[in-house]
């Protein structure tokens, strides 16, 4: 394949195909941050695993969609609890910061 970025047209590409997803990348922070820090808010990239991401699932499924009450469990509440102390560490690192981003990636 020949095509640079500037060639493509990311609504004629296969959802969720591997040219598509790489297209998409150049616009995800993790690409652009490295370029652009100096001019933009301090960001911390947190990971998020795939049990905090279902966690998160199911506590909207149970409590903003409602459909589905029992789905959320304790172990989902501990691992929210997971997520909120990753994000409350690097913000109290930052205090001497008046803004700054954080991105919730896997």
């Amino acid at each position: 394949n020949t095509n640079t970025h500037d060639d493509i047209n990311p609504f004629r590409l296969s959802s969720f195909s591997k040219e598509k997803h790489k297209y998409m990348a150049q616009y995800d922070v993790e690409y652009w941050y490295p370029l652009l820090h100096p001019f933009s808010f301090f960001t911390c990239f947190v990971p998020l695993s795939r049990l905090h991401a279902k966690a998160m699932t199911n506590y909207y499924y149970a409590h903003c969609v409602k459909s589905n009450p029992s789905s959320f469990t304790k172990d989902d509440s501990d691992l929210l609890d997971d997520i909120k102390n990753n994000l409350l560490t690097p913000a109290m690192m930052l205090n001497s910061f008046d803004s700054y981003f954080v991105r919730l990636s896997t």
